[in-house]
């Protein structure tokens, strides 16, 4: 797969302008993030890639493609003979293009018009002598050595590299290592001798080099790493102190650690690499086998501590869990001010996967006490894995990831924790894409439930995960009750209490809302919750619509079929235990004055002081909910005071029940609705959400409490009244430092 991503984006990049080539990888990139199996992900790509190469560009030369090393990628000779057919098969599509393709032990497809060139041992004669001349060219043991003497050196060189380039430069690379002449006399001979391979080679040459512990540590690194380190992130790696939980500079010599090991590794424009995949095998089995001593026993585990220890001080901003996805630059912008944290994001999880922790199928990790110290918890790096991951890697793929750190993250913080429902809605996302309803329904409810619980139950995300499970599972209703009736029953119970605090109870979508619900019980059978549910329907849109309005006989007619009386005009027995008001008229709330205000307050403290918590807060909502209507039609100073002052005590009443995400969620509301009010710069509201905003504080929200400290700071500046006492007292609030809330 990595092949043809690679063709394609250089491709692109040779047919810049190319509207062919652009909509051939639109349509592949459209077609193969929907696709739930890697196969046909792979196929899109293909499909691309050919759809491209039948439309060059006008007077263009011939695109020759060459692609080396095919029988070196992983999966074995069928693979490697797999790819090598489709690179023929889309080619001979093409017009004006060719293939050379370089490989060991592999056949030409019978489809294909090319031909096949076997690479002879004299073929490559010239080029090795070249390549270990170049390699030689500063050996003062060599150069002592008249013409003949020194080609016949070469000669034996090139006789025990057997054809294989690697083997000639690392030979080379012992040799120059030699301190005398005889010692290089000897490596010479032993060459012709030993037939060392190139494991041998490798051990040798380490041998000699004697590496010091940075130098193996390096090396230990680069033998585990999902691709080459540049030398910025090598030092970030060093910087990393896991025991500590700090990242500093330590001063390490990088640069003398890495050249003495230049024998054995590449280093082009600042990224080192090894200098090849079969010396990278042979140090892994070494490595293993103990024959190379390392200062890092565990070398997978080593780089799990060091990037989540790095990710864990890079990332400390503590967002929102979120479904808004898609802003490149902002992980762009953090991958530029920490230079080691891309490397972080995409490849801790497969490191992780490799560690002694993983899990042997799919149980829990073997949790340390290290990684749970070092485990970061910020939704940040969740949302930077979907925006890397998802152009990495296939969807399915990608989601087999998420499901799993998601699981890890659930063991380390437990489920109810904001990065944990971050993972958990990039899952959603995914198996929505992927269109598997089942799948994304469950993590859905799931979302919902935790979203309740660590932001609030009326919180716009818990609001968006109730409606997608709801519209996740709309084709699994039935007539009886099963686990996903029970919980789209638990969902619009939630989006009703929901949508009653954020647009009053009588409004049009908690009717709706209500309405789904009964057919809900329609569905399995169970009328007599459907009955009630109606009744309290019929109440509310009396008082939305009127009595005699077409939506209030439409709720009669169908109330009257449920129970089965048959007549549109059937009085109806009212529903009495509504948490809300019940009346349609509209003489309860203008007949409320501000003595029964009070009394109804004392009527609630009373019940909390019996312990009649439910009623204490029926109470309240009911009160709540009066004066809001009476607030409506109103610019009375008087009313929007008793309204904060009713709002007030039901806040500090949730703050008693430690319901703090409910009391930031209502204050929070309340400040929205009167921070642009026409009554906002009125004295005595200023001085009651001066109120609300100490309340504020001590639930932890900070920022709206300095907000409405601002804007009443600004009141008293505006009037004159810096001398007064309020003033003083809100300035002392706005300059307290965050830390001693």
């Amino acid at each position: 797969m990595n092949v043809v991503k690679s063709l394609l984006y250089q491709l692109l990049n040779q047919r810049v302008g190319s509207m062919r080539t652009y909509h051939a990888l639109v349509h592949a990139y459209e077609q193969s993030r929907c696709s739930a199996d890697a196969k046909i992900y792979e196929d899109h790509l293909w499909q691309a890639l050919a759809d491209a190469l039948k439309y060059p560009l006008e007077n263009a030369n011939e695109l020759v493609i060459i692609v080396d090393g095919i029988d070196e990628i992983a999966g074995g000779k069928t693979t490697s003979q797999t790819l090598l057919e489709k690179l023929v098969d889309v080619v001979s599509q093409g017009k004006h293009v060719k293939l050379i393709a370089l490989s060991q032990s592999l056949s030409t497809s019978s489809r294909g018009s090319g031909s096949q060139l076997a690479v002879t041992r004299e073929d490559t004669h010239d080029d090795i002598h070249a390549v270990a001349f170049r390699s030689l060219k500063h050996c003062h043991h060599l150069h002592g050595k008249p013409g003949p003497e020194q080609e016949s050196i070469f000669g034996r060189i090139i006789q025990a590299a057997d054809g294989s380039f690697l083997w000639a430069v690392l030979a080379c690379e012992l040799l120059m290592l030699e301190k005398s002449q005889e010692s290089f006399m000897k490596a010479v001979e032993s060459f012709e001798t030993s037939r060392l391979s190139i494991q041998d080679i490798t051990l040798k040459l380490l041998s000699a080099l004697e590496p010091n512990n940075n130098a193996k540590t390096i090396l230990s690194w680069l033998v585990a790493a999902e691709r080459p380190f540049t030398l910025s992130e090598i030092s970030s790696l060093f910087s990393v102190d896991y025991h500590r939980g700090t990242v500093l500079d330590k001063g390490v010599d990088i640069q003398s650690a890495i050249h003495s090991l230049k024998p054995i590794l590449s280093i082009h424009e600042d990224i080192v690499r090894l200098r090849h995949n079969a010396v990278q095998s042979s140090l892994h089995t070494l490595i293993d086998q103990g024959k190379i001593p390392m200062p890092i026993k565990d070398r997978q585990m080593d780089l799990v501590l060091r990037t989540l220890t790095y990710a864990k001080l890079a990332l400390r901003e503590k967002r929102e869990p979120t479904f808004e996805i898609s802003d490149q630059a902002f992980a762009d912008r953090l991958f530029h001010r920490h230079q080691f944290l891309e490397y972080v994001v995409r490849y801790w999880v497969f490191h992780l996967n490799q560690s002694s922790i993983a899990p042997k199928q799919s149980g829990d990790f073997h949790l340390t006490a290290e990684v749970q110290k070092v485990f970061p918890d910020t939704t940040t790096l969740t949302i930077l894995e979907k925006l890397c991951w998802e152009a990495q890697i296939p969807t399915p793929q990608a989601l087999d990831l998420h499901i799993m750190v998601g699981r890890l993250r659930r063991q380390v913080l437990t489920e109810n924790h904001p990065v944990v429902l971050q993972s958990y809605l990039t899952c959603a996302t995914y198996y929505d894409l992927l269109s598997k309803p089942t799948e994304s329904g469950k993590y859905y409810y799931l979302c919902t439930a935790i979203s309740r619980k660590v932001l609030s139950n009326f919180h716009p995300l818990t609001v968006e995960c109730a409606n997608r499970f709801l519209r996740t599972t709309e084709t699994m209703i039935s007539t009886s009750r099963t686990e996903t009736m029970t919980h789209r029953e638990q969902i619009l119970f939630i989006l009703i209490e929901a949508y009653e605090h954020q647009h009053g109870a009588t409004s049009e979508i908690v009717i709706q809302t209500k309405k789904t619900l009964a057919e809900l019980y329609m569905h399995i059978h169970e009328e007599q919750r459907a009955t009630e549910l109606y009744r309290t329907i019929h109440e509310a849109t009396i008082k939305h619509y009127g009595k005699h309005s077409d939506e209030a006989r439409g709720v009669s007619e169908h109330l009257s079929i449920v129970l089965g009386k048959g007549k549109g005009d059937q009085a109806l027995e009212m529903y009495k235990d509504s948490l809300f008001t019940d009346t349609d008229d509209e003489e309860s709330v203008e007949s409320i004055d501000s003595h029964q205000i009070t009394v109804i307050l004392q009527r609630a403290q009373a019940y909390i002081s019996r312990g009649e918590f439910s009623l204490a807060e029926q109470t309240y909502v009911e009160l709540w909910q009066q004066i809001s209507e009476r607030c409506r039609n109103t610019l009375s100073t008087e009313w929007h005071e008793r309204k904060i002052d009713v709002v007030l005590a039901y806040s500090q009443f949730l703050e008693s029940q430690k319901r703090e995400s409910e009391t930031s969620a209502i204050l929070t509301c309340l400040w929205q609705e009167y921070e642009h009010h026409e009554l906002s710069f009125s004295e005595s509201i200023i001085s009651r959400l001066t109120e609300v905003a100490k309340t504020m504080k001590t639930v932890g929200s900070y920022t709206a409490a300095l907000s409405i400290f601002k804007h009443a700071s600004s009141y008293y500046k505006n009037v004159r009244k810096e001398e007064s006492h309020s003033f003083t007292e809100i300035q002392r609030e706005v300059g307290q430092p965050l830390s001693s809330r």
